[in-house]
């Protein structure tokens, strides 16, 4: 019996998942399988729709899980969070870099997640409550943290929403793509390392 957290990329030749990223409904789909111990799994699918638009803590989305499917479980092999702090941060280095040569837009989101990644106490991750305190290894926590100044994939005045042309309009594209997979990789497996005996 266990959980784990899986994001299927919708690959719509129209938008990329990256650029879908901002709308509800975009940039790939998130599901949650609940592993049962007769060797199947539930696929449980999230739902967004808009709620109070003027809630005072602007909390407007109201958010339902809906069972989907039931297949068998596959085996996964488990994370090398190692690996994958290690891809994450060599994403943020050549994008920072990139920034920092382009008018700094978003080098200090980019520098604040490296700091996280690197296990800061000064790191300020908005969403400290992500985890149960205790249920992360570290390295896990590190990649949970710095994944959210990371996200800078929403709609307009977005790090999306810069245009490049020429070879750094090429190379906006490329590590943008590159930091936009290794968040994912990041927050899943972040995720999935989870301690089923902390509760």
């Amino acid at each position: 019996m266990g959980v784990r957290l899986s994001l299927t990329l919708q690959e719509n030749p129209e938008i990329s998942d990256r650029m879908s990223a901002g709308f509800v409904g975009g940039g790939g789909n998130w599901s949650i399988e609940v592993m049962r111990p007769d060797g199947t799994s539930e696929i449980w699918l999230d739902r967004w729709v808009a709620g109070n638009w003027d809630a005072p803590d602007q909390k407007i989305w109201r958010v339902t899980y809906g069972h989907a499917a039931t297949a068998a479980t596959a085996k996964a092999a488990p994370a090398d969070l190692s690996a994958v702090a290690a891809h994450f941060k060599a994403a943020l280095e050549r994008t920072l870099a990139f920034a920092e040569r382009n008018s700094g837009h978003f080098a200090g989101s980019f520098r604040q997640a490296l700091a996280c990644l690197a296990g800061s106490t000064r790191c300020s991750a908005y969403h400290r409550d992500l985890a149960i305190d205790g249920s992360l290894p570290g390295e896990a926590l590190a990649l949970l943290n710095a994944a959210q100044p990371a996200w800078v994939f929403g709609g307009m005045g977005s790090w999306n929403d810069l245009v490049f042309t020429g070879p750094d309009g090429d190379l906006y594209e490329d590590v943008t793509s590159a930091l936009y997979t290794a968040v994912l990789e990041g927050v899943a497996t972040a995720t999935n390392a989870f301690d089923p005996a902390v509760t």
